[in-house]
């Protein structure tokens, strides 16, 4: 019976000391695939670092990059359209506005996680307009966004807009539209775009409506003016807070243009 006892004993022993090594694999290998978990991982997000670098490279222009030396915090190194996001962020505006060019009326219809968009290829189409009503409706995350010409440079850029009618419906955090807008045959409203500081109109020769819009800068609307095209009157409306900010030269200037600057 002894014997039998310390036959049990050192069996007993052997699967204790199995189970052990067999734990001890087990963290080896977890070990293993964390390690190579984070290589895969780190390998994914410097591809999608080169993608993004890229991406924000127009005409040999640097809109955007990967850029943790300057970024404000760790948390938010990719840089783009004036702002600093977070790596899911980035991904997100990637994944959601990498197209191959602003043609198509409600491409962005309720993104309502973009913060901004990659540069969009404005197509060099013989009618030369583009319909975008509704392009942007309810992307109330929105804060920047910009559009780009392949091969010309910024200054002569613009969205040359058909019909925009509810372009950025609800937009409730875009700041800046950092491509000069010019309307074809249809004026423009910002309806809730209560954030909005900046946005330039070329040629302009419709009304324009920003009574929702208490920050619109007076250098914005200078420029507005000073390239306006307008053959008959037109009038852009402000906020009053914004109207209370125009100054002598620019209402000057609008009156020589046959332009009204007013207020609800």
């Amino acid at each position: 019976r002894v014997e039998a006892e310390q036959s049990r004993a050192a069996t007993e022993q052997t699967r204790v000391e199995a189970e052990q090594t067999r734990v001890e694999a087990e963290q080896v290998r977890a070990r293993e695939f964390a390690g190579f978990a984070q290589d895969i991982d780190r390998a994914s997000k410097q591809c999608f670092i080169d993608k993004w670098d890229a991406a924000w490279k127009v005409n040999d222009v640097v809109y955007g990059k990967y850029d943790p030396a300057n970024a404000p915090d760790t948390a938010h190194p990719f840089f783009g359209n004036k702002i600093w996001m977070t790596y899911e962020e980035a991904l997100t505006v990637y994944g959601r506005t990498n197209i191959n060019g602003l043609q198509y009326s409600h491409r962005f219809y309720c993104e309502n996680k973009i913060r901004t968009t990659l540069p969009i290829k404005i197509p060099l189409a013989a009618s030369g307009s583009i319909n975008t009503s509704g392009m942007f409706y309810n992307c109330y995350n929105l804060e920047t966004f910009m559009c780009y010409m392949p091969g010309m440079a910024e200054k002569w850029t613009a969205i040359n807009a058909s019909n925009c009618d509810g372009m950025f419906y609800s937009c409730y955090k875009l700041r800046e539209i950092l491509t000069p807008i010019k309307l074809k045959d249809y004026p423009i409203k910002f309806p809730s775009c209560a954030a909005l500081e900046w946005v330039v109109f070329r040629q302009l020769s419709q009304n324009v409506d920003l009574r929702d819009s208490p920050l619109i800068r007076t250098d914005a609307l200078a420029k507005t003016v000073a390239d306006a095209a307008n053959t008959s009157a037109i009038t852009i409306t402000l906020h009053p807070d914004a109207y209370a900010r125009v100054t002598d030269d620019i209402f000057a200037a609008a009156a020589a243009k046959n332009i009204t600057i007013a207020t609800p």
